[in-house]
């Protein structure tokens, strides 16, 4: 009997470490409150050709690399907190990618990118690419519509990298799940790239993106900060 007991007590201690997942350390940054882009965690890499600045609800950008101060290895969870403002008149796109080095200013080995393109227009689309130096896969490109997409208004995105399996949702709807093939680095960058037709006030901003906050879920010892 007692090792019934013991048995079933594992199994719900296992059950619940899968409803919860495995991660045991957190980043997070938040562009509202901290109103920056760096606090004593490190700092944010902003790079490449555009307009950005902070606002009272984030971050604004267009055309501009956002990446993490972290590279993350193994399994992990990314979870993005996004306004976006986009019309069939004024269209944009939003990506986020993994690379094995901050993408701008220079060019990756590793990569992959998850774009959102022709947001709000009838040319809507999903496009992946997993790649490795010269060898690219495209593991999705093509949708009518991104599902559960908000786009004049607040969304939630989460990636899910759990071995080489990965996940993507958009307010709680599966946008598009795929196995890596290509992309080999151990540590990967977390990058936001996002832009639209109209370059807008930053700081009171009617179309384009806003990022708000991120976080990344993962392993203890699973990060090292970027040089």
């Amino acid at each position: 009997m007692r090792s019934i007991r013991m048995a079933a007590a594992a199994l719900v201690i296992l059950l619940m470490i899968s409803l919860t997942g495995c991660y045991s350390a957190t980043y997070s940054f938040n562009f509202k409150t901290e109103q920056d882009t760096s606090n004593e965690e490190g700092a944010w890499i902003i790079d490449g050709e555009g307009v950005a600045g902070i606002n009272d609800y984030g971050y604004y950008t267009n055309g501009l690399w956002m990446t993490t101060p972290y590279v993350f290895k193994g399994d992990f969870k990314i979870t993005a907190n996004f306004w976006l403002g986009v019309t069939a008149e004024d269209s944009g796109y939003v990506e986020i990618s993994l690379t094995d080095v901050p993408p701008a200013p220079g060019g990756v080995n590793d990569w992959l990118s998850i774009e959102m393109l022709n947001l709000a227009t009838e040319d809507e689309k999903l496009h992946i690419e997993d790649g490795h130096l010269s060898d690219i896969a495209i593991p999705f490109d093509g949708r009518e519509e991104i599902p559960g997409l908000n786009r004049g208004h607040w969304n939630e995105m989460t990636l899910t990298k759990k071995g080489n399996d990965i996940k993507l949702k958009v307010n709680d709807r599966t946008v598009e799940s795929f196995e890596v093939i290509n992309c080999a680095s151990e540590y990967l960058a977390v990058s936001f790239l996002s832009g639209c037709d109209i370059v807008d006030d930053p700081s009171n901003p009617k179309t384009g993106f806003i990022l708000r906050d991120v976080k990344v879920e993962y392993t203890q010892g699973n990060a090292e900060l970027i040089i």
